[in-house]
């Protein structure tokens, strides 16, 4: 039951993390990965009798995933412009043979 409720209260901090517009993707991705380090860090240091230690290093960990990985989404957006999942719709599309 513990574990549901931590899960849950996760996924409801989770939540809060992407409510600021502005926030960039590192800023979010390390708020979610120091979250859910946490979480699964406090769950299995809990075995062993030292779930607050466990939880300390998996809220480490995961904000430095986190933030890496959120740091590598910014640097594509910076490079490639907001719509870097693939080509702008309205940019001129070129046959093979250059026009």
């Amino acid at each position: 039951m513990k574990t549901i409720a931590a899960l849950l209260s996760v996924a409801l901090l989770h939540s809060c993390a992407y409510q600021n517009p502005y926030a960039s993707h590192t800023e979010r991705d390390a708020t979610t990965g120091a979250l859910l380090g946490g979480a699964i860090g406090g769950m299995i240091g809990h075995q062993s009798n030292e779930g607050l230690a466990g939880a300390a290093l998996g809220a480490g960990i995961g904000g430095l995933l986190g933030g890496a990985a959120g740091q590598s989404k910014d640097r594509r957006q910076y490079h490639h412009g907001q719509n870097y999942g693939g080509p702008s719709p309205y940019a001129p599309r070129y046959n093979s043979y250059g026009y």
